[in-house]
């Protein structure tokens, strides 16, 4: 911060571009996957952990990129490992392959939405007993 009297303040904030020792490896059925790199920034939707390495595992299932990736960053990464999908089918495959120690699920999807694959989560004895938390972003809506 600068200050002169009489002139005004000027503020400066430094962010940093990319955030290091969180590695992931893409998501191989969504097409624009890369190849594993460090500083290659995903969105929450084509992240999956290569194994379950600290915490609590969440299941991220929202068609929103950007909300999908505003939940990963507000989780504290040495406590949560991220898994992100983009629709229900995929996040339901997910939960089966990683059992995710809770689900983060958009209700507001293209398709089949939060509920259905809310039942299908709770139908499902394999799924049953993961807790899910109903979550919509909405941007700009009254």
């Amino acid at each position: 911060m600068e200050s002169e009297p009489g002139k005004g303040s000027t503020f400066t904030l430094v962010t940093p571009l990319h955030y290091q020792n969180i590695i992931y490896t893409p998501d191989e059925s969504t097409p624009e996957a890369a190849p594993k790199d460090e500083n290659h920034e995903k969105s929450a939707g084509d992240l999956q952990p290569a194994a379950k390495k600290h915490g609590k595992r969440v299941l991220i299932i929202d068609d929103d990129p950007d909300a999908a990736y505003l939940m990963k960053e507000n989780l504290d990464n040495k406590h949560y490992e991220v898994i992100g999908s983009r629709n229900g089918r995929e996040g339901i495959k997910k939960a089966h392959e990683f059992k995710p120690d809770a689900i983060l699920l958009d209700i507001l999807m293209p398709g089949e939405d939060g509920w259905q694959v809310l039942n299908d989560l709770k139908e499902d004895p394999a799924t049953a007993s993961i807790p899910v938390i109903l979550l919509t972003i909405v941007d700009k809506k009254a």
